[in-house]
């Protein structure tokens, strides 16, 4: 039995949308009270996912399979899936975004990817 990790690759095959950021914590907007953290949640089934994805967006993920490769997935007492992330609320979401997009105010010491986004940056 095994916990299948699902990261950037297998989500977009799914059909979700979602940003890609490979942090534990990060900051959205500029409040020192204000950090998200990834989260671990397991589901039983592909669709609880997607589901969970769609009721959630904006959703930022932790890329678990290309990060972490042959290594992602965990045993388990049972068959299970699981993804990292972080939802956001929409106007943090918003505000992250145009933040990015004038980067040349802000200097992130990691990457976002907004490749599997509706509309890419």
């Amino acid at each position: 039995m095994t916990i299948k990790a699902l990261g950037k690759k297998e989500l977009k095959e799914l059909g979700c949308n979602f940003v890609v950021a490979n942090v534990p914590v990060f900051a959205a907007i500029n409040d020192p009270r204000k950090v998200n953290h990834m989260e671990t949640k397991t589901f039983n089934t592909l669709d609880e996912i997607i589901n969970f994805m769609k009721v959630n967006m904006p959703v930022v993920v932790f890329d678990q399979t290309g990060v972490y490769k042959e290594q992602a997935d965990r045993p388990s007492s049972e068959d299970l899936f699981s993804i990292r992330c972080c939802p956001l609320d929409p106007k943090e979401f918003e505000i992250l975004r145009s933040n990015l997009k004038e980067s040349e105010n802000l200097n992130f010491t990691y990457n976002w990817d907004f490749s599997c986004w509706f509309t890419s940056m």
